[in-house]
């Protein structure tokens, strides 16, 4: 089904693009505006969009995220009825028990 939609679609591409040129001279800016950015998208595709952090350096995947990670992981192979092959790692602590979930833990 999902592929008869898209191939359906493609059918119709020529018609998109003049549809899309013709808009390109609307008085209504946004219109305009739209029109150009859809057909500079297909064109040349989406710009990149850079993920930066704070001050402009680089992100970094904080524990958090890992945590997050595994519990989605563990709830999605609970819906799906699956057995986990291994268990996954542990994530531990400091000797009081307390995550240090503001550091980096991957460098």
């Amino acid at each position: 089904m999902k592929a008869d939609i898209a191939e359906r679609a493609r059918e119709c591409t020529d018609l998109v693009l003049q549809t899309l040129v013709a808009l390109l001279s609307d008085e209504t800016g946004s219109v305009a505006l739209g029109a150009a950015r859809e057909l500079l998208d297909r064109g040349y595709g989406k710009a990149a969009q850079p993920l930066t952090g704070a001050e402009g350096g680089p992100v970094n995947v904080t524990l958090l995220h890992l945590v997050a990670a595994r519990e989605v992981s563990a709830q999605l192979a609970a819906l799906l009825g699956q057995e986990r092959e291994q268990a996954p790692p542990l994530i531990e602590g400091t000797s009081d028990g307390v995550l240090d979930l503001t550091s980096p833990a991957l460098e």
